[in-house]
């Protein structure tokens, strides 16, 4: 049976034209998990500042709750025994 890692590749990195190096499929898809992994991370970061500042909505608000000054009186929840 043939592996992922068996399928070699030239692999060049564009940010350098002379890095040339052989790699396989393997190799590269865990690359690809730790690339991922980074950027889940730095979205983590970034939205949880979002959220810190307020900023962060998943839908605009469909409108204000209302505050004390609007004077509406809640009646407590009674529990019941469980049976």
């Amino acid at each position: 049976m043939i592996q992922s890692a068996d399928y070699l590749y030239k692999l060049t990195h564009l940010g350098y034209t002379r890095s040339c190096r052989e790699g396989s499929y393997g190799m590269l898809r865990t690359i690809a998990e730790i690339n991922e992994k980074i950027r889940r991370g730095q979205t983590v970061v970034v939205t949880k500042e979002w959220i810190g500042r307020g900023e962060f909505l998943l839908t605009e608000p469909v409108a204000a709750l209302p505050g004390v000054e609007a004077g509406i009186e809640f009646k407590p929840l009674r529990e019941r025994p469980i049976e």
